[in-house]
């Protein structure tokens, strides 16, 4: 497999999200609620088991076979998990409040043990007086260990997903599967919500309540090409929405800058505004003085242009307002 992909850094991103999670549940304050809590950080996990179903199905139909194929999933997470169970259980001694012969010799710490290797960490999740004042499930050392049993699961149900898949077609074999596990966790938490029992919350995130996240990972590898070709039509259209606003930005700069004035004619505008009223004709009639005379004077470089004299003759005349008499006269 080519392993120049994104893949890890999607888990990257996923890993780090979880770990704000539950980070914001189990310091709960209001702080860093108030700074973490608009992340979606809810979607990391789901995020593993869409990646998952992608991969592991993928890792089926490129070798398939039960024993490489059960070979190759237990190397990848037995040696893991075994390693975290018993380091947590004998480095739990250090940071117990009890000694280490009552830490060793309390029927919670071998229930632990042998609970959590046989991947039912949900029967003793605590280790003798560890992490007792701990908020979430009342002293959990190891909270995302149960997560590692509904990962086991869903490789030992890749080869039936698989035979569904032949008969049945992707898009209606996992289909129909999600619809199933939808249902399973509407359901289960619905009852938990109504009755207040947290059991039932338990059951809903189980396997088959995870099971849609794996069932659309392993869609998006089935339905590989359609989506790349999907990918492609989006990011062309919006490369060119992209191009298209940002030349429709360029024209409207374009046109604003053509209607802005030039700056001489701004600083005559505002001579014009800071005038004083002209000719005892209030401000709108010295307003229309400076325009009569600039007209007066274009009448008198055109006269020149064309060869007047300067007699000293009145050739044109303006009349002044009715309010004040008089004439603007022109002469060469």
């Amino acid at each position: 497999m080519n392993r120049s992909n994104h893949f890890d850094v999607l888990r990257l991103v996923a890993a780090a999200a979880v770990a704000l999670l539950h980070l914001v549940e189990l310091v709960r304050d209001d702080r860093l609620t108030h700074a973490l809590g608009w992340l979606p950080t809810q979607w990391g996990l789901p995020t593993f088991f869409v990646l998952s179903g992608y991969l592991v199905y993928m890792s089926w139909e490129l070798r398939p076979g039960w024993s490489g194929y059960a070979s190759r999933r237990l190397r990848r997470i037995l040696p893991a998990y075994v390693t975290v169970v018993l380091v947590c259980a004998f480095a739990g001694a250090i940071f117990s409040t009890l000694s280490a012969s009552d830490y060793f010799g309390s029927p919670a710490w071998l229930r632990y043990v042998l609970t959590n290797l046989a991947f039912l960490n949900f029967l003793q999740p605590s280790l003798p007086g560890l992490f007792q004042d701990n908020p979430f499930r009342g002293g959990t050392v190891n909270g995302a260990l149960w997560t590692i049993k509904v990962e086991l699961m869903f490789y030992a149900v890749v080869p039936l997903i698989a035979l569904a898949v032949r008969r049945w077609g992707a898009s209606r074999a996992l289909g129909a599967g999600y619809i199933l596990s939808a249902l399973w966790w509407v359901g289960f938490t619905e009852a938990a919500a109504r009755t207040g029992w947290p059991v039932w919350h338990e059951v809903a995130r189980q396997m088959p309540g995870q099971l849609m996240y794996f069932l659309a990972g392993a869609w998006a590898w089935c339905e590989r090409e359609r989506l790349a070709t999907w990918g492609a039509r989006v990011g062309c259209r919006c490369r060119r929405a992209w191009r298209s606003s940002r030349a429709r930005a360029a024209r409207w700069a374009r046109r604003s800058a053509r209607a802005r004035p030039s700056p001489s004619r701004r600083a005559g505008m505002r001579r014009a505004r800071r005038a004083p009223p002209a000719m005892g004709l209030g401000r709108a009639g010295g307003a229309a003085a400076l325009a009569i005379g600039a007209a007066a004077g274009r009448a008198a470089r055109a006269w020149r242009a064309a060869g007047g004299g300067g007699s000293g003759r009145c050739v044109a005349a303006v009349q002044r307002p009715a309010s004040n008499q008089g004439k603007i006269c022109v002469y060469r």
